[in-house]
Order: C-alpha cells, then structure tokens, then sequence
C-alpha cells in the first residue's frame, strides 16, 4: 500500500481525485493543502496536511515527515497575479525527498483575464 498525497486535493480536480483512489481502497491518501480543514479532513475522510508552497524546505519535511512516495498534483499551472506557479516548489520538494519516488504533475490550467 502506497502513501499518496494529492496536492489541492480540497479544490475540484484534486478533489475528484482523492475520492477516486480513496474508492479503490488500495493506497493510503492525504491532501496537501495551504491550510487545514477539520470537517472537510472528517467528510473525506483523509488528513489534510498544511504546506507552504513557497517554501520547498517545509514541503520535503511534510513530505518525508509521513513517507509520501507518490505526489499528484491538482494545483493549477497559472497564477493570477503573474508569479511563478507554486507547483515548481512543489517539484523541487519532491525532488529532493529522501522517501518520494514520483511525482505526477499537473497540466491544467486555464487563462485568466479580466471580464
């Protein structure tokens, strides 16, 4: 049985993920979230670890600190503000993770402009 952790797994791609390997009931799940979510944490029946994307330090503690061998991320590739996207961190972290052994990224997003 494999740790997964799903990043943005409260959002709504990430979300639909968790449900679905949590549903084939053969891997351990958590979320990777910016904070964490008690009823959500009970209604999912997942933990939602909090993480500072902007900080790959904390993330490889989070990472090893629960043994997550496998990363999917839910995050979206764009920001609205023009920085850079928080899932470069999240690749570095997982990177240089002594227990992560593959990271699935995301390759969604969508542009946004102004209405």
């Amino acid at each position: 049985m494999a740790i997964i952790a799903v990043a943005g797994g409260t959002g709504n791609v990430g979300r639909s993920i968790v449900e679905a390997i949590v549903a084939t009931e053969k891997h351990q799940v958590k979320i990777l979230s910016r904070k964490t979510n008690a009823e959500l944490e009970a209604e999912i029946g997942v933990p939602i670890l909090a993480v500072d994307y902007s900080n790959v330090d904390a993330i490889v503690k989070v990472l090893e600190d629960n043994n997550i061998e496998t990363v999917i991320s839910g995050i979206a590739m764009h920001s609205i503000d023009g920085s850079t996207p928080h899932e470069i961190e999240l690749i570095q972290a997982c990177d240089r993770s002594k227990v992560t052994k593959r990271l699935i990224s995301s390759e969604w997003g969508s542009p946004f402009t102004e209405a």
